[in-house]
């Protein structure tokens, strides 16, 4: 996918360059593991979810360099383990860990629906994580993917300056 991103990209008249996290040149991981208790037994077990990371650290050299260049960075959602293991990492758990790195002011994400839905599926315009984050974690229909990408945009907002905020759009809106 990322291939295609960087050449429609470049298509349009735009400079793109891919950079590749299992090529160790953007991100290390931890291969991701979930400790879990066996109600039967009270025995705690270790489960492993094969080729899929968490991001422990991002090297920004690779980054700084093709943004130095001009060129857009267009960022494979991956990582190296320890032992040079290729591993996946979430496309929402990537971004925080780069934007922990860069400390922007400003983080747009988009995505198709332009934003969060609320219980009867309308776009929420405005959510402030501080206060209304708890609520959300409890709400029923808040699940997926949904509750992934609050839990990861709130973890980003509280590794950034409070003058930051994050913002959630389609490309149509973005303009």
């Amino acid at each position: 996918i990322n291939k295609s991103i960087v050449s429609s990209i470049q298509q349009a008249g735009g400079r793109a360059v891919g950079i590749s996290g299992k090529d160790g040149n953007l991100m290390i991981a931890e291969r991701l593991t979930k400790k879990k208790t066996d109600p039967a037994t009270g025995e705690t077990v270790e489960i492993d979810f094969g080729f899929v990371g968490e991001p422990v650290n991002v090297r920004l050299g690779m980054l700084r360099a093709v943004v130095g260049s001009g060129a857009e960075p267009s960022l494979a959602c991956g990582g190296i383990a320890p032992g040079g293991q290729g591993v996946n990492i979430n496309g929402d758990s990537a971004t925080r860990a780069v934007v922990a790195a860069l400390q922007p002011l400003k983080v747009i994400f988009l995505t198709g629906t332009g934003g969060l839905l609320d219980k009867h599926k309308r776009l929420m315009h405005s959510i402030n994580l501080a206060s209304d984050y708890e609520k959300l974690m409890k709400a029923d229909w808040v699940n997926g993917g949904m509750r992934l990408k609050l839990a990861e945009i709130k973890k980003l907002l509280d590794a950034l300056p409070l003058t930051s905020s994050v913002s959630i759009t389609t490309p149509q809106g973005l303009v």
